[in-house]
């Protein structure tokens, strides 16, 4: 008997021919780093997500901050937000993002004691560099309308609400003052009465429109910061030439963060 050679075949033991067997390695190393891929931006979506949370948790004990002090806490090193302890202290791990990079914070370019004094109500911006730990969006050459960039995240920070809340809370002092005065002018002088703040002389408190408001601030002693609103702007008196059915006859308002008297947005008590 003649010596025969053996070949065995691959394909022929398993049913494969060689380059289905590539074809299928091939498929499995782009279906694993398909999954990988997958498996990273889940994750990276977990982080932003924390990240937001803990952007969103500072931001409300700003806007709490704010409506209790009337200004805005300080921010310690270079603007990166780690928070003054002194005022304000979410904790040690909300001073960075999930990536470890600190959280950075910009007031804007008009910032005040108060709140900032621009178009869009924006107090600041927390910011953090994202996944890629590296700092992309621009905030300094137009706040009020920043863009993001790459893969940072970016939370305002709006005291609007609590703005107008500070505003009523201040116009309605006033106007309790101006009852007062009212009664007690009433009492000395029965024809005077709610007429009385619309008959000051000019020569001590300078141009009329301010006349009510020096006059109420001087006479009871409060603070200059009862003069202005939030946004800067002064108070305005409503004197009688508006007439009895105007809303802000005979009370103080808030021409609001346009700084327009007789908008919308006049805060009126």
């Amino acid at each position: 008997m003649g010596q025969k050679n053996l070949y065995i075949n691959i394909g022929d033991v398993f049913g494969f021919s060689l380059l289905e067997i590539i074809i299928a390695i091939v498929i499995l190393c782009t279906t694993t780093c398909f999954t990988i891929s997958i498996s990273s931006a889940i994750n990276n979506t977990d982080k932003t997500l924390e990240t937001k949370n803990r952007m969103k948790l500072i931001e409300t004990q700003i806007k709490e901050f704010y409506k209790n002090y009337g200004t805005l806490p300080d921010f310690i090193n270079n603007n990166n937000m780690i928070i003054d302890k002194d005022n304000l202290n979410p904790g040690q791990m909300y001073g960075t993002d999930i990536w470890g990079r600190p959280f950075y914070y910009h007031p804007g370019n008009s910032i005040t004691s108060v709140v900032v004094n621009r178009s869009n109500g924006i107090a600041g911006y927390i910011l953090s560099s994202g996944p890629n730990r590296t700092m992309d969006t621009d905030v300094l050459s137009d706040p009020d309308n920043i863009l993001t960039r790459g893969d940072d995240i970016v939370v305002q920070v709006n005291v609007s609400n609590q703005a107008i809340e500070a505003a009523r809370l201040e116009l309605s002092l006033l106007q309790n003052k101006v009852h007062i005065f009212d009664t007690i002018s009433k009492g000395i002088d029965p024809d005077q009465g709610a007429a009385a703040l619309d008959s000051l002389p000019n020569e001590k408190y300078g141009f009329k429109n301010m006349d009510a408001l020096l006059f109420i601030t001087d006479q009871y002693n409060l603070p200059s910061e009862y003069q202005t609103d939030p946004w800067g702007h002064y108070y305005v008196w409503g004197n009688a030439g508006l007439g009895k059915k105007n809303p802000r006859y005979h009370k103080f308002f808030s021409p609001g963060l346009d700084g327009v008297i007789g908008n919308a947005d006049d805060i009126i008590p």
